[in-house]
């Protein structure tokens, strides 16, 4: 923790903590928890979709059936196939419709594109106007130079659910689909285990929507006998014809939230390390106007599936007899903090709720960053301790791009300030810090969000070059630098950055400084003093000072002595 004493003043007044304000222990404590209650919906009861009326075994055979129990795969042969001798005895019982495995194969060869440059877009449109469905163009959450189609729905009580349509083009032969789909279930961290292994996405997940797509879908969802088959719910003569559920995950992806100002609800966009979406394919064929029955299923089955989920999330936690991030099989229900750092162990959040959770990490975020800061100018123990922790909250169980920024935003605290935070290298404290905030950093080069993984990156070099390491520097120079100069332009920020193009400055001059640096090591003065001065040329360009830009300054007043120049 701080240890009181004269600080390097870092120019940051903020304020909201005065001399007489009482520090209170939850500004700094993020908390994951979310309240829901099922309740009726339509003409079915309170319990119709919840998550443990989904793992009944009767929804767990019906719900085979309903998708055509013929066709189901084993768990035992995914174990099986990736050599894990460990299978618990529980997997056994799992098997999954193949129709909801491998899904992601539907988007490899196809490419996400405007929905207003779509032949088909405008058609599908029409039709769900027909139906009664009020849709209209947002820009796409994972580019914004692209449309998308979004309606407004609602979970059971009340939490808005957006349904949305992308248009994709398959690269062989130049058909058009439309991917109909929710945000289901947001990671809150990158998986620890490689794609090809990730048991969650390619067994767990699709197992918990068989449940949940045969609950959605069926008109008699608690009745144990079929009334009505899947074909003639979607008014379909041949199974082939049934919109194909399609289960797409995706990384360093947005999700599409929603928040209010005043009375008005305003469409937000979050960073999320990983999400799965699930929702309906339908293909030129498919869009007619004898589609209005596939519609109205798909349309009133979306939010079902999603009062599943946030039953399951909310009602069923780690302790309880059907936990629900077991059987997502999160990885914060895998592996223990002996095996990993928290910061690295994620779980799953519907994407209803994400949102929520979201905000709540930025207020953390924002109370963190100001007591830290506040209380190092006026030298607070008390404020420092309560950012600090704050910051370790976010760090270890947090969600969102406040990930991200708490790691860089804290180490470069602790680093720019040893006296106070670490102690002297030889210091046990020390070391273990230096090793944790180079895993942490690392960890955080994989966050496309507000330009955290290049900023990232700088830190990483800051210690390398106060290490000593200049070839380790070199890399994280070249990485950060190039994430700069080839970003796209289209992708969301978060509400803790600026999207002016002069808000990356401090970022890349810095990350050029370091670069300095290396030169000026390696005995390269001439290329030190070429980049330096370039650094002085974008500073005076963009009307800009900071410590680097002093730097480059310093560097330049020096002759080929080492004297300052007349």
């Amino acid at each position: 923790m701080y240890n009181s004493g004269n600080l390097k003043r870092l120019g940051i007044t903020m304020g909201i903590f005065g001399k007489k304000s009482k520090i209170k222990p939850e500004y700094f404590k993020f908390s994951s928890e979310r309240k829901f209650q099922s309740k009726q919906r339509d003409d079915f009861g309170s319990e119709a979709f919840t998550f443990r009326h989904a793992n009944i075994l009767m929804t767990i055979a019906m719900a085979k059936n309903w998708l055509g129990d013929d066709e189901c795969i084993s768990a035992t042969k995914f174990y099986k196939d990736l050599k894990i001798d460990d299978a618990p005895d529980w997997v056994q019982e799992i098997e999954v419709h193949k129709s909801l495995i491998g899904t992601d194969r539907y988007f490899e060869k196809a490419t996400r594109i405007g929905w207003s440059e779509s032949k088909i877009g405008k058609k599908f449109q029409e039709q769900a106007q027909r139906v009664g469905a009020l849709t209209h163009l947002m820009p796409c959450p994972q580019d914004l130079s692209q449309d998308i189609l979004t309606g407004n729905w609602k979970l059971c009580d009340g939490t808005t659910l957006i349904q949305m349509g992308e248009v994709w083009r398959d690269n062989s032969n130049g058909k058009e689909f439309i991917y109909w789909h929710i945000d289901a279930l947001v990671r809150t961290r990158p998986p620890l285990l490689k794609p090809e292994n990730d048991l969650a996405t390619k067994l767990f997940i699709p197992y918990i929507f068989q449940s949940a797509s045969y609950l959605s879908e069926s008109p008699f969802p608690s009745t144990p006998i079929v009334m009505k088959s899947r074909e003639a719910q979607f008014g379909c003569a041949d199974k082939k014809d049934i919109p194909k559920i399609a289960i797409h995950t995706e990384n360093n992806c947005r999700n599409f939230g929603t928040t209010y100002e005043g009375d008005q609800m305003q469409a937000i966009f979050l960073w999320t390390p990983q999400i799965t979406r699930y929702g309906y394919i339908f293909e030129e064929k498919d869009i007619s106007g004898t589609m209005d029955e596939a519609l109205i299923t798909v349309f009133d089955a979306l939010p079902k599936v999603g009062d599943i989920l946030a039953d399951g999330y909310c009602n069923w936690g780690p302790d309880s007899e059907l936990s629900f991030q077991a059987s997502c099989f999160a990885d914060r229900s895998l592996f223990s903090p002996e095996e990993y750092a928290p910061i690295f162990i994620g779980e799953y959040v519907p994407g209803s709720i994400y949102a929520e959770l979201d905000f709540r990490a930025l207020h953390v975020y924002n109370n963190s960053y100001q007591a830290l800061y506040e209380g190092m100018q006026e030298d607070n123990e008390e404020l420092v301790n309560a950012g600090l922790s704050g910051f370790y909250d976010l760090m270890n169980y947090g969600c969102g791009s406040s990930v991200g920024h708490s790691v860089n935003a804290l180490i470069f605290a602790q680093f720019n300030n040893p006296e106070s935070f670490l102690g002297e290298k030889s210091e046990a404290r020390y070391q273990e810090w230096l090793h944790d905030s180079k895993m942490f950093l690392n960890f955080v080069t994989k966050f496309d969000i507000d330009f955290q993984n290049a900023n990232a990156h700088s830190n990483l070099a800051s210690i390398h070059i106060d290490e000593g390491e200049f070839a380790e520097a070199q890399k994280c120079v070249t990485a950060g630098l190039h994430i700069l100069e080839t970003a796209n332009p289209n992708k969301s920020v978060s509400l803790l950055w600026d999207s002016n193009p002069k808000a990356i400055l401090p970022i890349k001059l810095e990350l050029m400084m370091h670069q300095v640096s290396i030169h000026m090591e390696k005995g390269e003065k001439a290329q030190a003093n070429k980049l330096a001065k370039e650094i002085g040329i974008i500073a005076n360009e963009n009307d800009y000072d900071d410590g680097n830009v002093l730097a480059a300054s310093y560097v330049l007043s020096q002759s080929d002595t080492g004297k300052p120049r007349n």
